[in-house]
């Protein structure tokens, strides 16, 4: 059984000269803090799942896609396996400066947007904490 395939996204906006991260609190399925994510459909590209996965869980319109340098891997627990028939999740990350108004889908129950160090500490998994850090060191040589 393979990996569910999908995309990893690092959503930002700049405000006052800083950037700020979006960290979504999840609800269905587990409870806890990450970032936007999802799983790619068939023959679906990165960049039609990242637009998609925005929209949907959202409602946001990407500006700027930078693809990272790093991958969100993990296993699914057992009692998931069923759901998508597959073993765990492999993702391609993107850092994506994003702008509109958010509506949530019924995956989170809030947001919030939050400096690297508040969203570092706020985020519930070590996997998606280095994708931030990756992101971070990224942004902040490019600005």
């Amino acid at each position: 059984m393979e990996h569910r395939k999908g995309i990893c996204i690092v959503a930002y906006k700049k405000e006052k000269n800083k950037i700020l991260y979006l960290i979504l609190k999840r609800k269905l399925r587990w409870i806890g803090y990450e970032l936007c994510k999802g799983g790619k459909k068939p023959n679906e590209t990165d960049l039609q799942a990242i637009k998609r996965e925005l929209k949907e869980e959202t409602k946001l319109k990407a500006i700027r896609i930078m693809k990272l340098n790093k991958r969100l891997e993990f296993a699914y627990p057992k009692k998931y396996i069923p759901i998508w028939n597959k073993k765990g999740f492999d993702a391609n990350c993107y850092a994506i400066e994003v702008k509109g108004k958010i509506k949530l889908s019924k995956e989170h129950s809030s947001y919030k947007w939050l400096s690297y160090s508040e969203a570092k500490d706020v985020l519930t998994y070590n996997n998606t904490k280095r994708i931030l850090e990756n992101a971070n060191k990224i942004l902040n040589h490019k600005i």
